[in-house]
């Protein structure tokens, strides 16, 4: 597995996705984010939140604000990170 850090940056808009590609633990550093899965189950963060996305998750990412984050993606099947 190989371990990714980084920040993340989006502004105000949605995006979706059928099939998030990897475990991602996130902390909001900035803005808000309303997150609904397939099924209707929303959760809303803000700066300080940390929540988790799982890898296959379906559903929507709505950047009320420009929302920027700090992430930790797990990646199954590539290279070690030396």
């Amino acid at each position: 597995r190989a371990l990714s850090v980084g920040l993340g940056q989006s502004e105000p808009g949605v995006l979706r996705t059928d099939a998030y590609p990897y475990d991602e633990f996130c902390l909001g550093l900035e803005g808000r984010l309303i997150v609904t899965n397939r099924n209707g189950h929303r959760k809303e963060f803000a700066s300080g939140d940390t929540f988790v996305i799982p890898k296959g998750w379906v559903g929507t990412w709505n950047m009320t604000t420009r929302f920027k984050k700090q992430y930790v993606a797990f990646e199954a099947g590539s290279a070690a990170m030396r």
